[in-house]
């Protein structure tokens, strides 16, 4: 995105060959023409195949205006923010303390270094559990579980969960697809308890599609053969359907998508039936939208929109700025609460990172604040304090295909590394200082150098050299980030990077 470094620099190694390439995926969705009505928008889908990563490739086309990966950033982009969580209280109640980017250690200003590494052939970061206990990765053939609460990664379980997609934590455990005789879909999920490893079968998800887990709701399509398959359903761990948002009147396609942090849920709504019209949601005009945003508790829809930059609340609530690929210029920013019920909604176009606890008043009262510059990234610091990041990007259309070296600081201008490399969005963390901005760049090769900064000053306090080909840092507790490597092949491993003072000691 990346002085002294615990891994000795290397050149990649060449990969090996790719396995052989799944089959196309099918999105699923009813091939409806005019005249086509609600009512006879059901059918039954023979199977459904595998969603696999180029699914959420395009996802990620409809939610990348910056192509942000920031924590709760845009839905659909890598996720960081659900490793940061903490546990959550009840419904409206933000129960302990849960770990926001801003509880990062202040020891970080000083300095950095790798103090463990996950070694296996061609392995590759998943995501980590939401009190940041458990990490999730895979290499060509298996699924691999970690507990990573002590001083060493300990191995759990390993196994094969099909194509890559389908393995999703469930709280600490993990949702593992049993996949058809033939590969081509889902038969079920197996449940791989965090703790012990033991596998139990699920026969409740009998030809179900999981789509992802939001908080505490896992995400569902219903069996293939059923009325109502394009339907969207939220579950709770013990298989009890808490709600159902009906596909009748929008087709969902079958790309679903879980926030990394906020509970909610985005689909891709490729059709809608109005007065018996087929309208295609394709975001070429406002009223036509491309995606939907549901509350993962509830199922209420929230908003429709083409992308999203979506933050967490505290008490469960939710922060949502929506954009239109019809309207370049403008957009609103909207709060809601735990049970989907809008709080506020105000005119204009903000993007932002929510690296604290707030409320929706916090936000609120920050908007004025708040950059609504084309690159201006407002970092949401304790108590709503904001802090302007404004990157410049090689753009294509209303995308940011690659940052560019310039980034600026509330005005003032941050230098990268010496060798030169660019800034990577999802990697910049307010610390628990409160006067220390930890970013993170990719230079030759894609290694990462991580560098702390005065937010006063804008100055460099610390540089640390990754030596590896990195995709983002990805915070788990206030001592722990893990780095999320590129793709497999390049790398073996996944390192770790605790706060290391001069001394040689860790926070």
């Amino acid at each position: 995105m990346t002085s002294s470094s615990s891994l000795t620099p290397h050149e990649p190694a060449m990969p090996p060959p790719p396995p052989p390439p799944p089959p196309a995926p099918g999105v699923g969705g009813p091939a409806a023409g005019p005249g086509t009505g609600p009512a006879n928008s059901r059918r039954s889908r023979a199977s459904r195949r595998w969603i696999v990563p180029t699914i959420a490739a395009l996802v990620v086309s409809l939610a990348a205006v910056t192509a942000l990966a920031f924590t709760q950033g845009w839905l659909g982009i890598s996720p960081v923010a659900s490793e940061q969580d903490g546990s959550h209280g009840a419904d409206g109640d933000s129960g302990s303390h849960r770990f926001m980017p801003s509880d990062l250690s202040a020891d970080y200003r000083e300095a950095a270094s790798v103090t463990w590494q996950i070694e296996s052939k061609n392995i590759q970061f998943d995501k980590v559990s939401d009190d940041g206990s458990m990490l999730l990765a895979h290499d060509y053939d298996k699924h691999h579980l970690y507990n990573i609460s002590g001083a060493e990664p300990r191995e759990i379980w390993s196994g094969d969960c099909g194509i890559q997609i389908q393995a999703v934590f469930w709280g600490n455990n993990v949702m593992c697809a049993v996949p058809t005789a033939d590969r081509m879909s889902v038969a079920s999920y197996k449940l791989v308890d965090g703790t012990s490893g033991d596998v139990t079968p699920l026969a409740w998800t009998a030809n179900m599609q999981l789509h992802c887990v939001a908080g505490d709701v896992g995400i569902f399509s219903p069996p293939t053969d059923s009325e109502n398959a394009d339907d969207i359903e939220g579950y709770s761990a013990d298989g009890t359907r808490l709600w159902n948002a009906d596909g009748s009147n929008d087709t969902y396609l079958g790309i679903v998508n879980c926030s990394s942090k906020a509970p909610v849920v985005m689909a891709l709504a490729g059709l809608k039936f109005d007065n018996n019209v087929v309208i295609p949601r394709d975001g070429a005009v406002k009223d036509s939208p491309a995606a939907a945003l549901l509350s993962a508790t509830t199922g209420t829809m929230l908003t429709y929109g083409d992308k999203f930059n979506i933050g967490p609340l505290s008490g469960g609530g939710v922060v949502v700025s929506t954009f239109y690929d019809s309207d370049l210029t403008g957009g609103t920013m909207s709060a809601f609460d735990s049970r989907g019920k809008e709080l506020w909604s105000e005119t204009g176009r903000w993007l932002f990172s929510v690296q604290a606890e707030v409320s929706a008043d916090d936000i609120h009262q920050a908007l004025p604040q708040m950059s609504q510059g084309e690159w201006d990234v407002n970092l949401v610091g304790p108590g709503g304090k904001i802090h302007v990041l404004d990157f410049s990007c090689d753009t294509e259309g209303s995308m940011c295909m690659e940052t560019l070296p310039d980034v600026y600081l509330d005005g003032k201008h941050l230098d990268g590394p010496t060798k030169g490399g660019v800034p990577v969005l999802d990697s910049f963390y307010l610390l628990s200082d409160g006067r220390t901005l930890l970013g993170s760049w990719k230079g030759v090769n894609d290694y990462m150098t991580i560098i702390a900064y005065d937010l006063g000053t804008g100055k460099q306090t610390m540089t640390y050299n990754l030596w590896v080909a990195a995709v983002s840092l990805v915070p788990v507790r206030k001592d722990l980030m893990v780095v999320d490597v590129s793709i497999m092949g390049d790398n073996d491993y996944i390192p770790a990077v605790q706060p290391r003072r001069p001394s040689g000691g860790s926070s």
